[in-house]
């Protein structure tokens, strides 16, 4: 750790006018792998990366969250509607037994480990006699290097210690690489959180240098001990004065007693830039994930209405992005039929949410914006019969039912059934007037009386 806080130091040490004057001070606009800067801003290695606890909780609450996932191979049908092959081959090594030392929780939580820490998560494909996979293996990235032969063909180059390397056609090796950004040889998270930590510890000396030179007005005052209604009136008014400048220039005020010096004063002063950079820091870590800050314990401006989109947040922004990038590196290098890919179950994701997709799903279906199968698709779950037919009655009877009883005819009747309905009907009709003639009868008998 002793060589990562020198680097820093360098970085923020005024530069002699014979070396390089047009750098001065660390400049964010240049490539974090320009060569000016290279030695100075560097990496963090593993070990060092991995000693700042945000870190390694951000690191494993993906791994965990990615590593409950499961995989689904499925394929486009004649009518270019996806269905899942459940019983493949591929999908056992992927979601069952990835490789013999390996289980499938194992072996994802490696995947996304190397993928983060080293920017890159290649993986060894291993075949049978006939050319059929058999097992994945992770491979420990910095022991793999990608290169070029003098035709452009791409191999990769396998040396661990001291061993003699191993080379490795394209075809062997399935290469995810956490992110493609120009001017980057691997991005990975070590990279994005030294440029925070460098960018956020420049804020901090900015601070100080100008705490020690009292050129920051704003950022504490000096007020004498109130003994009587007219020091109270000052201090009140100093008070006034520094809040109103925190609020145009955004920063934090103390307020110190005028018998301190500007060492006592310093030493607050630090205490609470240490609490702020730790938020800051933790903030910045997380955007870069794509993690909301509240999911790692930090304070996050950002309110969220309730856990599920929180959750929903952290589902889309981060997990997501990484499980399409896998999903479609091993889609490309395991599958030669272009009507097959491999994706994931977005149910495994949102299991945390199941109250709130049962509602969505109900309100969808009843109020004709999704059928039940767009439902069911959406959350990794196969057709069910008549799925896009259903109404949104409640009731979900099939649209088939209601035709099929709407086409019914009546059956045909003969001419001598038909004539038995005409009789029966005159009968009926006659009993009824005869009825009616005794009633009015009956009536007029009574009225005469």
């Amino acid at each position: 750790m002793a060589s990562i806080f020198k680097n820093l130091k360098n970085l923020f040490t005024p530069k002699r006018i014979n070396d390089i004057p047009e750098i001065g001070y660390r400049n964010f606009s240049i490539s974090l792998s320009d060569p000016i800067v290279a030695k100075t801003i560097k990496t963090l290695t593993p070990a060092e990366f991995l000693t700042f606890g945000l870190a390694v909780r951000a690191v494993q609450m993906i791994a965990n969250d990615i590593a409950k996932v499961n995989f689904r191979h499925s394929k486009y049908n004649k009518d270019n509607d996806s269905e899942n092959i459940n019983n493949s081959q591929l999908l056992k090594i992927l979601n069952k037994k990835p490789n013999d030392k390996q289980t499938p929780w194992e072996f994802k939580k490696s995947l996304i480990w190397n993928l983060l820490i080293y920017g890159s998560a290649p993986l060894l494909k291993v075949s049978d006699q006939t050319g059929a996979l058999i097992e994945l293996i992770p491979v420990y990235p910095p022991y793999l290097t990608k290169k070029q032969k003098d035709n452009g063909e791409t191999f990769y180059q396998f040396k661990r210690d001291n061993n003699d390397p191993i080379n490795f056609l394209d075809d062997e090796i399935i290469f995810i690489e956490y992110e493609i950004i120009p001017g980057f040889d691997t991005a990975n998270i070590r990279t994005l959180f030294k440029s925070t930590i460098s960018k956020i510890r420049e804020n901090e000396l900015s601070m100080l240098n100008a705490i020690a030179n009292d050129l920051s007005t704003s950022l504490f005052i000096k007020i004498k001990e109130s003994t009587n209604p007219e020091q109270r009136r000052l201090a009140n008014t100093a008070l006034k004065e520094m809040l109103e400048n925190q609020k145009k220039s955004g920063s934090f005020g103390i307020v110190i007693d005028e018998k301190w010096d500007i060492g006592q004063a310093t030493e607050i002063i630090n205490a609470r830039i240490d609490f702020q950079t730790r938020n800051s820091l933790g903030r910045e870590f997380a955007a870069s994930l794509g993690i909301p800050p509240a999911k790692l314990g930090i304070d996050d401006p950002n309110k969220y209405n309730s856990s599920a989109e929180l959750n929903r947040a952290y589902v889309d922004n981060s997990l997501k992005p990484l499980l399409i990038n896998i999903c479609e590196k091993l889609t490309d290098k395991l599958l030669s039929n272009d009507d097959e890919f491999i994706t994931f179950r977005t149910l495994d994701l949102l299991s945390i949410d199941l109250k709130a997709i049962q509602e969505f799903a109900t309100s969808a279906i009843n109020s004709g914006y999704a059928t039940a199968n767009e439902i069911r698709a959406l959350i990794g779950l196969d057709k069910h019969p008549d799925g896009d037919h259903l109404l949104a009655n409640g009731a979900l009877t099939p649209i088939n039912s209601l035709i099929n009883n709407n086409n019914q005819t009546p059956p045909k009747t003969s001419d001598n059934e038909n004539q038995s309905d005409d009789k029966d009907e005159q009968t009926t009709q006659q009993e009824a007037n005869i009825e009616t003639d005794n009633y009015n009868n009956q009536k007029q008998t009574n009225n005469s009386k």
